[in-house]
């Protein structure tokens, strides 16, 4: 397994532009053969493209592929744009993302195109940071769900199949989906909003409860039966998913069965 992230994408920065329009145009545009990225800073644009049809106000941030075809119409509109080189698995569509009262676009835009204009030292990389930014805060380059989820399929095929298993492994489900573990864990918690490690933990905690309730088996077997090779781990983990530990929770079971069994008899 490599040591480093497969890289999704690799982004090259062509140009950063501003663009004032003062005039209400109409325009019926196929743009450029590179990608755009675009910030309003100020004015409203009335954009048409397939069969949607919005308005891009203020900090508003539109992405654009290469030779894609919509219709504009604006009033005193200024924007800064990025022109950029890209290669990888990316949504060819044309996608919008609103203003963000958590982050200023248009600062982060404006900044962007001054370090461009001037060309000072590391101007270059200065400027990437501030698109990386822009793309941090935005739904911009995310594949859609059902694209990550197609991609954690292999590897949760494998977690669900092995999760009880006393060889499972981890950086083997990472290896199912041809991912590294820092990208894996990433992507997994971007689409279940908890960590891998939290889902196995949850998963063999629902079955050790299973098992404590049998009151059958010892708990260091229940251990080995849910996928955790040391008992006192397997304690640690029960008791923070559940606030108790295990014994008093196979203790409360059984109280509870033995009340209820008495409460049948009276």
């Amino acid at each position: 397994m490599e040591n480093n992230c497969i890289r999704d994408i690799d982004i090259t920065i062509l140009e950063i532009v501003k663009i004032k329009r003062l005039n209400k145009t109409i325009n019926i545009s196929k743009s450029k053969d590179c990608y755009v990225i675009s910030c309003r800073i100020s004015g409203e644009t009335s954009f048409e493209y397939e069969t949607t049809q919005t308005t891009l106000k203020k900090n508003d941030v539109i992405f654009i592929p290469p030779n894609s075809k919509y219709m504009s119409s604006c009033d005193n509109e200024e924007i800064i744009a990025f022109h950029l080189k890209i290669n990888g698995n990316i949504p060819k569509i044309i996608q919008i993302s609103r203003a963000n009262e958590k982050f200023d676009y248009s600062s982060s835009f404006l900044s962007a195109y001054k370090l461009w204009k001037k060309k000072e030292k590391n101007f270059y990389f200065l400027c990437m940071s501030e698109l990386y930014k822009i793309l941090g805060y935005t739904s911009i380059l995310t594949p859609p769900l059902s694209n990550r989820i197609d991609r954690l399929k292999p590897a949760l095929e494998y977690i669900n199949s092995h999760v009880f298993y006393e060889n499972f492994s981890l950086e083997k489900a990472c290896q199912e989906s041809a991912m590294c573990r820092t990208h894996f864990n990433t992507l997994f918690k971007n689409f279940f909003n908890e960590t891998p490690v939290k889902y196995i933990n949850r998963l063999r905690i629902e079955r050790a409860k299973t098992l404590l309730k049998g009151g059958m088996m010892k708990h260091h077997e229940i251990a080995n039966l849910c996928g955790f090779r040391d008992e006192k781990y397997f304690y640690t983990v029960f008791k923070q998913i559940t606030g108790i530990t295990p014994r008093k929770y196979a203790n409360r079971d059984a109280n509870f069965d033995a009340s209820s069994l008495a409460d049948e008899k009276m």
